[in-house]
């Protein structure tokens, strides 16, 4: 399949719901009547849906389920359709989303399918660094993670605390100079 001109399009639009997401209902007809209206073209496409964190405020972000969407928001990717049959493509996508995954692998993977997927018609999946200079950590999605990442934490990627959603194992700390020292670090 040949690529005429790769071509990157982003739409940041969060008024809708920003406040209240209850009113997602209101951009149905015009997402619905935009990927019909451009079927045909985005066969060719990957698709990225990307929340920036869920809901902070109101009954949902009080719930378990509303305190982790504010850590770890939407993340959805179509594969073109003539990709749909590569199985190890679809395998490492499949993989990977179930690994602890960050917005700098989106960074990653959309580096990786302009730089490495479009030159190789999407035929060399090896495992490769695709940031020359990773301080991130950010590694596509469309690649096997490397044996550093097989299992992610917040400690290994490196996540901020405030946004880590790994489950550490929590002690009490009954000394209170080192409870104090401990509270420094954060």
């Amino acid at each position: 399949m040949g690529w005429r001109k790769p071509k990157f399009g982003i739409n940041w639009s969060n008024t809708l719901t920003h406040d209240d997401a209850n009113l997602l209902f209101h951009a149905d007809e015009d997402f619905l009547t935009f990927f019909q209206e451009n079927q045909k073209k985005l066969e060719n496409s990957f698709i990225i849906l990307v929340g920036d964190h869920g809901m902070r405020f109101g009954s949902v972000s009080q719930t378990t389920l509303g305190k982790r969407e504010i850590k770890n928001p939407l993340l959805q990717i179509t594969v073109p359709k003539f990709l749909r049959e590569n199985k190890e493509l679809m395998r490492n996508l499949y993989e990977n989303a179930q690994r602890l995954v960050t917005h700098y692998d989106i960074y990653a993977t959309l580096n990786d399918i302009l730089n490495f997927g479009l030159p190789s018609n999407f035929t060399d999946f090896s495992e490769k660094e695709v940031l020359e200079k990773n301080e991130n950590n950010g590694t596509s999605l469309l690649r096997p993670f490397s044996e550093k990442y097989q299992k992610r934490t917040c400690r290994n990627i490196p996540i901020d605390t405030s946004y880590c959603l790994c489950e550490y194992e929590k002690k009490e700390i009954t000394d209170k100079k080192l409870g104090k020292a401990a509270g420094a670090r954060f």
